[in-house]
């Protein structure tokens, strides 16, 4: 160490000290680098208070990085705490630099991908690796064409069903009745909602809206309501855009194609004994006796 540096540490010691005694320090230096200290009278309690050595600490941080800097040939830039950064190809890989300015190159568990906000490991619908293309091989198991991720069922086979991959080991999942599963989102939605072309909402429902004109003012604002040919339960949201959303009815109403609402079946032609019929081999056919 140099002379410079070595005041600039006995500067700093000394002023630690003082803040927590009771009494201020004085120091000299000589040239063979000893010091010494010279008590004098007591400080106050509120001289101490006021003393605040947050600046002092800041400045000897700094100090100590610009000189570690100066000394060492570090791989990446350290800081505080250790740090992660994307790989600028790979969208599954990223680089991370510990305290000591160490680089190290890891991969995500197959079937995530590195995102680059939170700097964790995430499923690719949460991720944009735009710009990062490449992905590691595939490690294929059972049902699932990597090791994690959910993976949709064909179309032919259902649009509703999808595998829930966990380190290589499939479960079957199934999205509730009139919504599919888009692997863009992970998510069940709605079939106008979903990026599924094979999955389109007049195929997966079997129902066909009307055609609107872009001028023309529907009963309940941006879609109609209309019952379904089939159940005095279920009804059809017909969007402007002509995609169909199926809805049902809550227990023992039926849908009112007159109001567009759900309404008692004792008013609704053609749906009065829907709950009857329906509910005849249950416990709760009493409920509609007599």
């Amino acid at each position: 160490m140099s002379k410079i540096e070595i005041c600039v540490l006995i500067f700093v010691s000394v002023s630690i000290l003082e803040a927590f005694s009771n009494t201020p320090v004085y120091y000299y230096y000589d040239e063979d680098y000893d010091y010494e200290y010279e008590y004098k009278e007591p400080v106050t309690k509120k001289a101490q208070e006021d003393y605040d050595l947050s600046e002092l600490v800041k400045a000897w941080k700094e100090y100590i990085k610009e000189k570690n800097s100066e000394d060492k040939n570090y791989e990446c830039d350290p800081q505080d705490d250790s740090y992660r950064t994307a790989d600028l190809e790979q969208c599954d890989r990223y680089v991370e630099c510990n305290i000591k300015g160490e680089e190290s190159i890891h991969l995500c568990p197959d079937g995530l991908v590195f995102e680059i906000k939170q700097g964790r490991c995430d499923y690719p619908a949460k991720v944009n690796c735009t710009g990062r293309p490449l992905l590691q091989k595939a490690k294929p198991s059972k049902n699932c064409p990597r090791s994690n991720g959910f993976f949709p069922f064909p179309a032919n086979e259902s649009c509703q069903k999808f595998w829930d991959c966990r380190e290589g080991k499939g479960y079957l999942q199934v999205c509730p009745e009139a919504v599919i599963f888009d692997s863009h989102v992970d998510a069940c939605v709605t079939p106008d909602q979903a990026k599924r072309p094979d999955c389109r909402a007049k195929t997966f429902l079997g129902f066909e809206c009307p055609t609107y004109k872009p001028e023309e003012t529907l009963r309940f604002g941006n879609h109609d309501r209309l019952p379904s040919p089939e159940n005095c339960q279920r009804f059809f949201s017909c969007l402007k855009t002509g995609e169909p959303r199926l809805g049902a009815c809550p227990r023992n109403t039926v849908f009112s194609a007159k109001t567009g609402h759900c309404a008692d079946p004792d008013t609704v032609p053609g749906c009065e004994d829907y709950w009857k019929e329906k509910l005849k081999d249950s416990d709760d056919y009493a409920y509609y006796d007599g």
